[in-house]
Parts: structure tokens; C-alpha cells; sequence
């Protein structure tokens, strides 16, 4: 079956929110970026968005924390810096749903 696309014009509003946040000095949401492409960023849902939304809290951390381990693993092997962007996505994604339940252990 095949994925919907995210409409053409939405290509145009991640890249002026990326320059705006740019400008402003500020980092784009995780899900608002990716790296490696932009097979994600050009579907309707974002895997990791449906992901979020059928497991609980605490398993969507395991799962980012376990993807960040899958990058750092494989990265001297196979993909090297790009490997290590894709672990530190993972962690700010992580960083973002650590932040937005008032984590509060910095």
C-alpha cells in the first residue's frame, strides 16, 4: 500500500521555519528535521510520530534510546558522521518528550 505524500507545498514551510530558526539561533524539533534525507519528513504521519502515539511514554523513550544505540553501534562500520547525526536526532527527540513531561533531572 502506498504512503501518502505530505503536500509539495510543505517542503516550502519546513525550509523557512529551518532558516527562521536558524536566524533566531534556535534548533528546529526533532520531528521537524531529519537527517539523511527526507523520506520521513514527506510523509503524512512521521513514523516515529505514530509510533509515539501507540506506545506508552516509557517505551517511546526505550525505542529512542535503543535507535541511538543502533546509530552509535554501526557508525565506525557502516555510516560514519552520518550515523552520529542520526544517534544525536534520536537524542534530541528523546530530549524533547524528556522535556515536555517537566523532566526536571537536569
Amino acid at each position: 500500500m502506498p504512503t501518502e505524500s505530505a503536500p509539495p507545498w510543505q517542503d516550502g514551510l519546513a525550509l523557512a521555519a529551518e532558516n527562521i530558526a536558524r536566524m533566531r539561533g534556535q534548533a528546529l524539533p526533532a520531528s521537524a528535521r531529519q537527517e539523511g534525507g527526507d523520506h520521513y519528513r514527506r510523509m503524512a504521519v512521521q513514523p516515529w510520530d505514530a509510533i509515539q502515539a501507540w506506545m506508552s511514554r516509557k517505551s517511546f523513550e526505550d525505542f529512542l534510546r535503543a535507535c541511538a544505540i543502533k546509530y552509535l553501534a554501526r557508525c565506525d562500520a557502516k555510516g560514519g558522521l552520518q550515523d552520529l547525526r542520526k544517534a544525536r536526532h534520536c537524542l534530541d527527540k528523546l530530549i524533547e518528550v524528556r522535556e515536555s513531561k517537566g523532566d526536571g533531572n537536569d
